[in-house]
């Protein structure tokens, strides 16, 4: 899924939606690479990125019960 694009020198903030499950939800990093200067803090990536280029990455969403389910992001940043 693609995420908005972000800028280099620019602050970052997206909340990472998730639904159905049980309970309350934990979003965690699984793999990949993330823009240096962000970073994924509870249900948001957010920072300000130092690096162009374009990134994929995993993350993993667990609910009360402890089903998980993975989900592949894609964020481009420019110059």
């Amino acid at each position: 899924s693609p995420l908005p694009a972000g800028k280099i020198g620019t602050a970052y903030s997206q909340v990472v939606t998730s639904s159905g499950g049980r309970g309350k939800r934990a979003i965690s990093f699984v793999t990949g690479k993330m823009p240096a200067g962000l970073k994924l803090t509870g249900e948001t990536i957010q920072g300000t990125p130092s690096q162009p280029g374009k990134f994929s990455f995993t993350l993993q969403v667990k609910d009360s019960l402890g089903t998980t389910v993975n989900r592949e992001y894609n964020l481009t940043i420019a110059m």
